[in-house]
């Protein structure tokens, strides 16, 4: 559906949200499987010198990455080289968590899996090709080694969840896509420096700056509503 009044109306949440100052600045986006169906930009991408956000505005991606994972995840389902329903131990037998974890309760974050907070692996780009990714992933499951509740028995967002699903950047253990499929789902993203945030005078990296917070639950669900979307999935 993308009729002109659901457009108007998603447009008219988002421009609200800007005008009252919940957010500096909104990127949103709205497509099909075979097209864009809304876009939408608008605020700043830099308040001080009031340089408007734009759709070609840089943000971090963050955990739109998990976007992706969950796509190659699901490919390799449909090609049938996994199972929904497989538990993880299978694929990683180096976890701290014990069996039974499924790859379904790792996509749908009903692992159990903590999210531990602030993110201490997350690095500036001129830092990137120091960062163990590996030996970092080994510190936080230590750090973290207990689940928050049995698996499968509620709704928590994990960040180390998902880690355990990506593909490995290094000469190491092999997590659940790589060691699956390890020349099949490689990403290659395009972009130009026109980010948001402070600049980092060490180095001119493409794609520097912040990202917002994700949308309140109410204000994304009205725009789901608009174009009568499924839902965000809860438990």
């Amino acid at each position: 559906m993308n009729d002109r009044p659901s457009l108007v109306k998603a447009q008219a949440i988002l421009e609200s949200l800007v005008r009252t100052s919940r957010v500096p600045g909104i990127q949103y986006l709205v497509v099909s499987s075979h097209h864009t169906v809304f876009e939408f930009s608008g605020g700043w991408a830099d308040i001080v010198d009031r340089r408007p956000l734009t759709s070609t505005t840089t943000l971090m991606a963050y955990s739109m990455s998990k976007t992706i994972t969950a796509a190659a995840v699901l490919q390799l389902i449909q090609a049938e080289k996994l199972r929904l329903d497989d538990t993880i131990d299978r694929y990683i037998d180096w976890h701290p968590y014990g069996p039974g974890i499924t790859i379904r309760q790792l996509l749908s974050h009903t692992s159990g899996i903590p999210n531990p907070v602030p993110l201490s692996w997350v690095h500036s780009p001129i830092e990137h090709d120091r960062f163990d990714e590996s030996a970092e992933l080994a510190a936080v499951l230590k750090k973290h080694s207990k689940l928050d509740f049995l698996p499968g028995a509620k709704f928590k967002y994990s960040n180390i969840g998902y880690w355990l699903l990506g593909p490995r950047r290094r000469e190491c253990e092999w997590r659940i896509i790589h060691g699956v499929c390890p020349q099949t789902h490689s990403f290659e993203v395009g972009y130009h420096d026109s980010g948001t945030g402070v600049p980092d005078t060490r180095s001119r990296q493409p794609g520097q700056g912040i990202s917002g917070e994700v949308l309140p639950d109410e204000h994304h669900e009205a725009i789901c509503d608009c174009f009568e979307m499924d839902r965000p999935l809860r438990r």
